[in-house]
């Protein structure tokens, strides 16, 4: 079986034992539950950022100056930040390459964070984050 097989039967694997996890931690009423409240604050939802290295293959860094204002704009204004997936380009660059190229939206985002508005689910560029390719353990 080829490694590109391989890899994506182990994250299917992955994926349904963590969604097996999660019903069974809800069916035991153990799951969290969070209250949202929309007469009160916004929700600010941003999907499949891909943030990169800065290089030319990084199409976000197109889109930075603007991320960064809706962050701060709607910090102020109480709202919570909701990131579907994929925020960094982690199949292509290191964690902490990408961090160390965009400190500004990643202080924003922390603010959302420590101010506990900040809701975040992982995608499939994430993977490697919570799951370590044994073949490969440097992600």
């Amino acid at each position: 079986m080829n490694r590109r097989l391989r890899r994506q039967e182990q994250h299917n694997r992955r994926v349904a034992s963590a969604l097996d996890a999660v019903l069974a931690r809800h069916e035991a009423g153990e799951a969290p539950v969070t209250k949202f409240d929309p007469s009160s604050s916004g929700l600010i939802v941003f999907s499949d950022q891909h943030k990169g290295a800065r290089d030319g293959a990084d199409d976000f860094r197109r889109s930075e100056r603007a991320y960064n204002a809706a962050l701060a704009y709607y910090f102020h204004k109480g709202h919570t930040l909701v990131e579907l997936g994929d925020v960094e380009e982690l199949w292509e660059e290191m964690p902490a390459v990408v961090i160390g190229r965009y400190p500004r939206p990643f202080e924003l985002t922390s603010r959302f964070t420590q101010a506990g508005r900040s809701w975040r689910t992982l995608g499939n560029h994430d993977d490697l984050v919570t799951f370590p390719d044994p073949e490969n353990p440097s992600p």
